[in-house]
Protein backbone atom coordinates (compact mmCIF):
# COMPACT_ATOMS: atom_id res chain seq x y z
CA UNK A 1 0.00 0.00 0.00
CA UNK A 2 2.92 1.82 1.04
CA UNK A 3 3.88 2.31 -2.99
CA UNK A 4 0.48 3.00 -4.26
CA UNK A 5 0.10 6.29 -2.17
CA UNK A 6 3.79 7.25 -2.90
CA UNK A 7 3.50 11.03 -4.83
CA UNK A 8 -0.07 11.90 -3.09
CA UNK A 9 0.62 15.40 -2.26
CA UNK A 10 -1.03 17.84 0.62
CA UNK A 11 -4.56 18.74 0.43
CA UNK A 12 -7.03 20.24 1.52
CA UNK A 13 -10.75 18.78 2.28
CA UNK A 14 -14.28 20.82 3.68
CA UNK A 15 -16.91 19.47 4.97
CA UNK A 16 -20.01 20.43 5.74
CA UNK A 17 -23.44 18.27 7.10
CA UNK A 18 -23.58 14.55 7.02
CA UNK A 19 -25.21 11.72 5.47
CA UNK A 20 -26.73 8.66 6.62
CA UNK A 21 -25.93 5.77 4.86
CA UNK A 22 -27.06 2.29 4.62
CA UNK A 23 -25.37 -0.40 7.27
CA UNK A 24 -25.72 2.79 10.01
CA UNK A 25 -22.80 4.55 8.49
CA UNK A 26 -22.62 8.55 8.82
CA UNK A 27 -20.16 10.04 6.57
CA UNK A 28 -19.09 14.09 6.83
CA UNK A 29 -20.23 15.64 2.94
CA UNK A 30 -16.98 16.65 1.52
CA UNK A 31 -17.67 20.22 -0.21
CA UNK A 32 -13.66 20.96 -1.30
CA UNK A 33 -11.44 17.99 -2.51
CA UNK A 34 -13.71 15.52 -4.21
CA UNK A 35 -11.38 15.51 -6.79
CA UNK A 36 -8.30 14.58 -4.66
CA UNK A 37 -10.48 11.85 -2.80
CA UNK A 38 -11.70 10.39 -6.32
CA UNK A 39 -7.80 9.96 -7.01
CA UNK A 40 -6.65 8.47 -3.62
CA UNK A 41 -9.91 5.83 -3.73
CA UNK A 42 -8.89 5.04 -7.55
CA UNK A 43 -5.06 4.33 -6.79
CA UNK A 44 -6.15 2.33 -3.65
CA UNK A 45 -8.90 0.13 -5.15
CA UNK A 46 -6.69 -0.20 -8.21
CA UNK A 47 -4.15 -2.84 -6.76
CA UNK A 48 -4.42 -3.68 -3.32
CA UNK A 49 -7.53 -3.18 -2.07
CA UNK A 50 -9.04 -4.14 -5.88
CA UNK A 51 -10.68 -7.38 -4.70
CA UNK A 52 -12.95 -5.43 -2.52
CA UNK A 53 -14.31 -2.96 -4.97
CA UNK A 54 -17.37 -2.66 -6.09
CA UNK A 55 -17.75 -1.26 -9.65
CA UNK A 56 -21.38 -1.10 -9.13
CA UNK A 57 -21.56 1.08 -6.13
CA UNK A 58 -20.36 4.63 -7.21
CA UNK A 59 -17.70 6.59 -5.30
CA UNK A 60 -19.03 9.94 -3.57
CA UNK A 61 -16.52 11.25 -1.49
CA UNK A 62 -16.91 11.12 2.13
CA UNK A 63 -15.41 10.85 5.13
CA UNK A 64 -16.40 8.15 7.42
CA UNK A 65 -17.14 9.58 11.34
CA UNK A 66 -19.24 6.48 12.45
CA UNK A 67 -21.24 3.21 12.15
CA UNK A 68 -24.10 2.84 14.63
CA UNK A 69 -26.10 -0.63 14.69
CA UNK A 70 -29.33 0.46 15.84
CA UNK A 71 -31.28 1.93 13.47
CA UNK A 72 -32.85 4.38 15.84
CA UNK A 73 -29.79 5.84 17.55
CA UNK A 74 -28.42 6.27 13.66
CA UNK A 75 -31.26 8.10 12.29
CA UNK A 76 -31.52 10.28 15.66
CA UNK A 77 -27.65 11.00 15.21
CA UNK A 78 -28.10 11.76 11.83
CA UNK A 79 -31.01 14.32 12.54
CA UNK A 80 -29.31 15.54 15.34
CA UNK A 81 -25.85 16.74 14.04
CA UNK A 82 -25.15 20.28 12.84
CA UNK A 83 -25.59 20.76 9.26
CA UNK A 84 -24.25 24.09 9.31
CA UNK A 85 -21.14 23.67 10.58
CA UNK A 86 -17.72 23.86 8.17
CA UNK A 87 -15.18 22.22 9.00
CA UNK A 88 -11.69 22.31 7.04
CA UNK A 89 -9.04 19.49 7.08
CA UNK A 90 -5.65 19.47 5.40
CA UNK A 91 -4.44 16.26 4.51
CA UNK A 92 -0.43 16.52 5.08
CA UNK A 93 0.93 12.64 4.81
CA UNK A 94 -0.79 9.50 4.60
CA UNK A 95 0.23 6.33 6.21
CA UNK A 96 0.02 2.84 5.14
Amino acid sequence: MEEQLTGICPFELMAKGVTGASDGYVFLDLKVGNGQMIALHDKLYSRILKPYHNRFIPYTPHITIARIQDEQIHQKLVGVVVQQQLLTILVKRLYP
